[in-house]
């Protein structure tokens, strides 16, 4: 008995110490993991501050740490989480996929596709996908396929919906709802309603949202009835949309001048507490002006800021072009320094257009006045108002303040367009100035504009008046050579300019050539240049000219053709008659 208590004294005594070194074992391989684990958090810091300060950190990275440390996952998985730059890890993971014995698992690599779609990297999260072998969970491709309709990457989104159906997941609302948006921003329509019929089929049941992105579907189909009614239906089933559904319809009614069902559409909306907000009135402001009701938007527009409401710098602007078409000059420029005086900088169209106006009208002192009132007011100038008011000065041929104010341009570093140039070349030619005229188009050529005819029509038209019939066909071959068709007007200055200096053989090859082009002379083109030619006893020539006058049709003056006639009785009388008869017979 004694033995036995003593043996099994030993055999507890054996495996109490067996207990004792399990447990000092576990403590000292729990110790060890610990300080692994933490061992590894701190090369994970120091990798990730490396990445970011150090521009080619893969050529030394081994170097700074055990190359056997970053063939554990887990030190991929440290470096994702404490790196705050998804590219920056996506770039660790392909250098760590460059090394040999690298397997990282399937959660690291979605911690890293999550990353890349949170900060929008859809190609680099494409990438990935396509580098490796995982599939991200289903609540990650549904973010990757909102992220892609945002970005308006439809097709795309279109392809992971179909991999999410494929695995008999069924996407959210919120993600069938953000691809129907963006379908519905592109203005690809189709997909929308592809989308719906999809979701329908799915058994996921339309919320506000959906119904928001469908009455616009249809708005942008000009089905406006059609989601008008939509719309009717919807409130009753207690669906309110957002007020960017309303204002799409409100728009669409618009366009059909539905005056009644935008009435109605206004009531509902403060019936369901959905009031109209700035956006909402701003829409039918600009409606209204685009359908010509100038003075109803005008009212409505007052209306709004009797009620509070601000309107903002879209809308003074239209508001002031629509008064301006409807030549209520004196309300659009009251708008124009309201703008200025609430801090709304008026667009340049806006000024421009009531600074042109008060020209059309004929008010040319007002239209200075106004002028002054930019300039002292520091409104910036730009290319159109000194086109305008050059143009407003040469139509009222005051050319030197035209050139003074082209000159003002110049010190300024506001650069004239072509409009510019081509006036101030007209009113200078016609005021006999040429030689300025042609350094206004080299000054125009060496600003690298393109020429247009009315560059050289003026120019060559001048010298031909002036009798410079060398430069005007210099300037007519480099129109030819800069691929500008010499106009009408071009080639008939030429013509005439070469008959007033005698190169009579010259002239009638440019009426030829004239011809050739497919442009048709003047009559009055003809008879100065027969004219010409009958006084220099050229007959021959002027009876040419005179049968193709003829053949299109047009009549002789009678002064002319009796100059003619003289001229050929005094050489031989048969050929007169016969000439003297067409003459009377076309006559």
């Amino acid at each position: 008995m004694w033995r036995c208590a003593s043996s099994r004294t030993a055999i507890l005594r054996q495996n109490s110490k067996s207990i004792h070194q399990i447990r000092c074992h576990a403590i000292d391989s729990g110790k060890h993991e610990s300080q692994c684990q933490e061992q590894l958090i701190e090369i994970a810091k120091k990798v990730c501050k490396i990445m970011r300060v150090r521009p080619r950190w893969e050529q030394t990275l081994l170097s700074d740490f055990p190359p056997a440390k970053f063939l554990s996952p887990t030190l991929f998985s440290l470096v994702i989480n404490q790196q705050n730059n998804a590219l920056l890890s996506l770039r660790f993971f392909y250098w760590l996929k460059s090394r040999p014995g690298f397997s990282p698992d399937s959660l690291s690599l979605n911690t890293l596709f999550d990353e890349l779609i949170k900060a929008n990297q859809c190609t680099a999260a494409k990438s990935l996908l396509q580098n490796t072998e995982f599939t991200p969970n289903s609540a990650s491709l549904e973010s990757y396929v909102k992220r892609l309709s945002e970005n308006g990457s439809i097709e795309e989104a279109i392809h992971v919906l179909s991999q999410l159906k494929a695995r008999g997941i069924c996407p959210s609302l919120g993600t069938w709802n953000s691809v129907l948006l963006s379908s519905l921003e592109i203005k690809r329509t189709d997909f929308v309603w592809q989308f719906y019929d999809e979701m329908v089929e799915s058994g996921v049941v339309a919320d506000a949202e959906t119904v928001g992105c469908l009455i616009r579907a249809l708005c942008v189909e000009n089905k406006v009835s059609e989601a008008y009614e939509l719309l009717e239906q919807v409130l009753e089933d207690g669906l309110v949309p957002n007020n960017l559904a309303f204002n799409e319809l409100i728009k669409g009614l618009l366009r059909s001048r539905s005056y009644v069902k935008i009435s109605r559409t206004l009531h509902a909306m403060i019936k369901i507490n959905r009031a109209p907000d700035i956006h909402t009135y701003g829409v039918i402001v600009c409606g209204l002006c685009k359908n010509g009701e100038h003075i109803e938007a005008f009212r409505v527009f007052n209306d709004l800021k009797d009620r509070g409401y601000a309107p903002d710098r879209y809308m003074y602007n239209k508001m002031i072009n629509a008064l301006c078409n409807s030549k209520l000059l004196a309300d659009a420029r009251k708008l124009w320094f309201e703008m200025i005086e609430k801090g709304l900088c008026p667009d340049d169209l806006t000024s421009n257009t009531l600074f042109y106006r008060y020209f059309k009208v004929g008010d040319l002192e007002e239209a200075l006045l106004l002028y002054k009132e930019m300039c002292n007011r520091r409104y910036r100038k730009d290319t159109v108002s000194y086109r305008i008011l050059l143009m407003e000065f040469c139509l009222n041929e005051k050319v030197e303040e035209a050139c003074d104010l082209f000159e003002e341009m110049t010190r300024k570093a506001i650069t004239p367009d072509l409009i510019t140039y081509n006036t101030l070349i007209s009113s200078l030619c016609k005021k006999g100035k040429v030689v300025e005229s042609i350094n206004l188009l080299q000054k125009l050529l060496a600003q690298g504009l393109q020429p247009s005819p009315d560059s050289y029509n003026p120019l060559i038209k001048g010298l031909c008046h002036i009798r410079n019939i060398q430069e005007a066909k210099r300037l007519f071959k480099d129109m030819q050579e800069r691929s500008i068709r010499p106009s009408h007007e071009a080639h008939e200055s030429v013509i005439i300019g070469l008959c007033k200096v005698g190169l009579f053989e010259e002239a009638m090859e440019s009426i030829v050539a004239m011809l050739n082009y497919n442009i048709t002379p003047r009559k009055e083109t003809f008879e100065r240049l027969i004219l010409y030619l009958s006084r220099e006893n050229r007959l021959d020539d002027a009876l040419l000219v005179l049968e193709s006058m003829l053949e299109m049709e047009y009549a002789l003056g009678g002064g002319i053709g009796h100059s003619l006639v003289e001229k050929l009785c005094k050489g031989n009388s048969h050929v007169a008659n016969h000439f003297l008869e067409e003459i009377l017979v076309r006559n």
